[in-house]
């Protein structure tokens, strides 16, 4: 079994659409690769200036539409 975040180890396909006009936004990359740069190599938690672990993976979803960015918070699988 596949540990992680399942959308980054290609287990699920991205279909998040915009909160504000609900057109499909396309896949971005994960915040903790947008932070810095080690933070890819870094525990997600740490790379987000959390000082707790979180069971989350968040992506960023900018729309082409409209230009609203917004979070999409998939669970990590264990």
């Amino acid at each position: 079994m596949v540990t992680g975040c399942p959308l980054c180890n290609g287990c699920l396909q991205w279909t998040a659409s915009c909160p504000k006009c609900s057109q499909l936004v396309p896949d971005q990359p994960r915040l903790q690769d947008l932070v810095g740069p080690y933070s890819p190599y870094e525990e997600p938690s740490a790379a987000m200036g959390l000082a707790e672990p979180c069971d989350v993976c968040v992506h960023v979803a900018n729309c082409t539409n409209c230009g609203t960015s917004s979070y999409v918070l998939v669970p990590i699988e264990v």
